[in-house]
């Protein structure tokens, strides 16, 4: 066989390989999913800020995990008192609409999209989520797998704010929260979880 021919041969040869091993599992994962939980009762999140691991952090706020009712988990915060969290994403006081688009982004997978169309202050507001990745994430408490969730709102057709989670199958919780506020940057908010207390998987 001339050396030209071989080459090619040898080259469809490795890459009917490597085919192989990926459909075997040697290389190739399925996307992955993750159903909504909430973290068992008692479970104790000490979130601080700011984000950078080697700065020292300006403020903590311990969030205890009280319990749960359906797509609701019962939160106690230091900072911002008792509260329902809805779908992981929004607080259960907040519009129908918003709350059933917060539900419809669950089983979480990359590529999820949501929308909710609401009105707030005599203005409408549209506000999205998308599932932007299943990635690697370090925070103060250490590296995890999480579903990065992307939430864009708008008012009047402008860009207000937008939302970054890292949320981990693991804590079933929020690990990472980034809100940067397009029109008022100086309000920007910023914290994720240094601690865990108390959390059985």
């Amino acid at each position: 066989m001339p050396l030209f021919g071989r080459v090619v041969a040898i080259g469809a040869a490795l890459l009917a390989a490597a085919v192989g091993l990926l459909s075997a599992g040697g290389g190739s994962r399925p996307a992955p999913t993750a159903d909504l939980a909430c973290p068992p009762a008692g479970t104790v999140f000490t979130m601080s800020m700011p984000l950078a691991i080697s700065a020292q952090p300006v403020f903590r706020n311990r969030v205890t995990i009280i319990g749960n009712d359906g797509l609701d988990c019962h939160v106690s915060s230091e900072a911002n008192g008792v509260y329902w969290l809805h779908a992981a994403l929004v607080n259960r006081s907040v519009p129908a609409e918003l709350q059933v688009a917060a539900e419809n982004l669950w089983p979480l997978k990359v590529g999820n999209t949501a929308r909710a169309d609401v009105q707030y202050g005599g203005h409408p507001w549209t506000i999205r989520f998308n599932v932007a990745s299943y990635e690697r994430f370090t925070a103060r408490v250490g590296s995890y797998d999480a579903f990065k969730i992307v939430e864009t709102a708008e008012a009047d057709g402008k860009i207000i704010y937008e939302t970054t989670r890292w949320w981990s199958p693991a804590l079933r919780y929020t690990l990472s929260y980034r809100r940067d506020r397009v029109l008022n940057p100086n309000n920007d908010q910023f914290y994720e979880v240094a601690a865990v207390e108390n959390h059985d998987p």
